[in-house]
This record gives structure tokens, C-alpha cells and sequence, in this order.
């Protein structure tokens, strides 16, 4: 079994570096510049969320205990969560990273009834998505599995 890219990402203020875990349950490892270990930053320590904090810091990127949603955002301040409920025909399953202060990039599977993410797992597209969660906008076609070696892996940077 091949296993997919593992790439490093920044930390929200720039001053440490990151590893995504072996698996979304994995918490990150937080490095300085120097490849010296460093704790994670309080917020995005209790996240699997690959998004963490937003860029300006009011929101970080995490689970959600919803029912229906498996992602949430979280204001930093008030500790109010924010579920990230399906929209727009997509289930949100995956914020990948931070587009702006108010939008998220997402991994998300079509919602065609109950069972279709389950059945469909591995059929996922890369979306956009407001921290409100009342907008979707498709950015990709849909991947076919995340096992396949050939399948592409978006990486995000900063401009």
C-alpha cells in the first residue's frame, strides 16, 4: 500500500512549521524553524483539522459533535462553535486550510440522501465554504479514492 504526501504547513502567525499525523486521529507535531520540537499552539493543539487557526487568529478549525456535521469552526474568543452543516447538495467531511477570514477550503462528498458519504467515501471534490456554512462553492471535479497514487493532492501556501 502506497501511502499519500505527508507535507508540512505553516503555523497561523508563520513562526513554526507543522506534520500532519499518520492518520486524521494523529495529533501534529510543531516544529521552529530550526527543526527544534515546539508545542502546538493552544487552539490548534485540540483540533485534527488540518485548517487550524484562520489567518487573522479569530477562528480555529474543528470537529464537531452535531449530529449531522462532522466539522465545525470555533471563535477563538467565545468559545462558540459553529457546525458545519451539509449545504448546498455537499456533506462537509475535511477543512483543509484557510482561504481567507472567512472562508474555509474543504474536502466534501455529494449528499444524495442518508447513506450516500458512506457509501462513497472516497468520492470527494475540494470545495469553498463560508464560516457560516450557508455557501459551497465546487472547486475540483470529484476524486475517485484517495488510495490511488495517481490521485492529486492540493497544497496549500500562503501568496
Amino acid at each position: 500500500m502506497t501511502l499519500g504526501r505527508l507535507d508540512f504547513s505553516w503555523s497561523a502567525d508563520g513562526t513554526l512549521v507543522w506534520e500532519p499525523g499518520v492518520d486524521p486521529s494523529a495529533t501534529k507535531k510543531f516544529y521552529d524553524l530550526e527543526g527544534n520540537p515546539r508545542p502546538a499552539p493552544p487552539e490548534v493543539a485540540r483540533t485534527h483539522q488540518e485548517a487550524g487557526m484562520s489567518p487573522g487568529g479569530p477562528w480555529v478549525a474543528a470537529g464537531s459533535s452535531d449530529t449531522i456535521a462532522t466539522t465545525a469552526v470555533k471563535n477563538v474568543s467565545t468559545g462558540q462553535v459553529r457546525p458545519l452543516r451539509p449545504v448546498g447538495g455537499y456533506r462537509i467531511e475535511r477543512l483543509a486550510a484557510w482561504a481567507d477570514e472567512g472562508h474555509l477550503f474543504a474536502w466534501a462528498c455529494e449528499l444524495k440522501g442518508i447513506q450516500s458519504c458512506s457509501i462513497s467515501d472516497f468520492r470527494t471534490r475540494l470545495i469553498l465554504v463560508d464560516v457560516d456554512g450557508g455557501k459551497a462553492v465546487p472547486l475540483s471535479a470529484y476524486r475517485s479514492s484517495t488510495n490511488d497514487p495517481r490521485t492529486w493532492t492540493p497544497v496549500f501556501s500562503r501568496r
